[in-house]
């Protein structure tokens, strides 16, 4: 599900099935899992979303970046391992670089 007003950009890439293997090496099939993307969000170039995963409203996922979890709202996320890097602060009106938990994974 994608919300409204949303840019996916070049090469960003929805993995959307999960493929396992079970201890005995045999194929167990897929998993099809609901990925949800919120209201104006920006996915950055040759990002990778995996399935299953929600990206909160306004979330800014960076070019190259392999979303693994869960992106809060009105977060900057990047690298691989994701980590968030910015938050937008509606007191002081601005991105503020994130100091919460480290945000990786």
């Amino acid at each position: 599900m994608v919300g409204h007003r949303c840019l996916i950009t070049h090469g960003s890439e929805h993995l959307a099935r999960e493929y396992g293997k079970s201890f005995s090496g045999k194929s167990e099939g897929t998993a099809l899992k609901v990925t949800k993307i919120g209201n104006k969000v920006f996915l950055g170039m040759n990002a990778i979303l995996l399935s299953g995963i929600l990206i909160g409203e306004r979330a800014v996922p960076d070019p190259g970046t392999m979303i693994s979890r869960e992106v809060p709202s009105w977060i900057v996320a990047a690298g691989s391992p994701m980590r968030f890097v910015k938050k937008y602060d509606p007191v002081l009106r601005k991105w503020v670089v994130y100091k919460g938990e480290s945000g990786i994974l």
